[in-house]
Formats: structure tokens, sequence, C-alpha cells
């Protein structure tokens, strides 16, 4: 069954915060016309720009659970790995809610930002329990899958969960 998990976040409000920031930010630089004020301009412009790019790019981010297989797609590329070939989870801290990278027999690695999507941990972790079972997790994501079996968002018993008596 293919499962598209979405972006939870919307794009807009970032983005229209750092164009008013930027606009106001260039007035200053504008109003005291000090030597150089323009090229300070043309930074802030660049930065604001990059970080709009930024936001929009991780907005239109999805991963894709087909079966066996995990695409994840952005705007810039996409990459995907069956979960026979996945040897090894690790949890990388990103704020307050933590991505995973997938290691791959063969050394290859993919990026999941399941904290960038809905339902994003809930669902990587029932599809490595389903696709991935022999998969190694660090200790981070051992807690992780322990905290959301705790929650009732995962069954108990898979791997890296207490045994079922």
């Amino acid at each position: 069954m293919k499962q598209v998990l979405e972006a939870r976040k919307d794009h807009r409000p970032p983005i229209a915060g750092i164009v008013i920031l930027a606009a106001v930010t260039i007035g200053v630089l504008a109003y005291g016309r000090l030597p150089g004020w323009w090229q300070a301009a043309i930074v802030v412009v660049v930065l604001a720009a990059l970080y709009a790019a930024f936001k929009w790019v991780q907005a239109r981010t999805t991963v894709t659970l087909d079966g066996a297989t995990i695409r994840v797609h952005s705007p810039v590329g996409g990459k995907e790995v069956a979960g026979a070939e996945i040897v090894a989870v690790r949890e990388l801290p990103n704020g307050r809610s933590p991505n995973h990278l997938l290691r791959t027999v063969d050394g290859r690695r993919l990026l999941v930002p399941s904290s960038e999507v809905r339902r994003g941990h809930s669902a990587l972790f029932r599809w490595l329990d389903e696709y991935a079972p022999a998969a190694e997790l660090d200790k981070r994501s051992t807690r992780t899958r322990r905290l959301l079996a705790d929650r009732g968002q995962l069954d108990p018993a898979g791997p890296g969960g207490p045994e079922d008596g």
C-alpha cells in the first residue's frame, strides 16, 4: 500500500516574515545612507532569498512508503531505498523533533525528514518494523521507537520494543 507523507508545516508564514524583515532592514540601511549601504542591502536580499528558497523546498519534500520501498522526494531531487537494503538507522537531532538517517548495505545513505512530514516518526518506524526488521537502531532511535510504542502508535512487541510475554 502506497502512503505519501506530506510536509506538515506551511512555508508561507516564515517566508512572509523574512520578506518583511528584509524590507525593514533595507529601509533602515537606505535611510541611513552610510557608505556601502547598498552592498549591505544586496547581502540582505541574497540571505533572505536563500532562506525563503530553503523553506519552500522544505515544505515541498515528501516521503513515500510504497510497499518495501521508501522514497524521499523534493524539488531538488529524490532518492529511494528498499527495506531489505537497510542495515542501520541513526537519529539526527533537529531542534525539538529528530530526523533519521538510513544506511544501506552498500554504504548509501538516505535522510528521512521524519520531523518535517505528517505522521513521520510513527509511519517510518512502522515501515521499518515491516520491511527492515534486521536494521540496527542506534540508542536515540531505540528511545524514539519505545516512546511511540508507549503512546500506542506502534506495536510494542516489534523490533526494539519490549518482548511480548
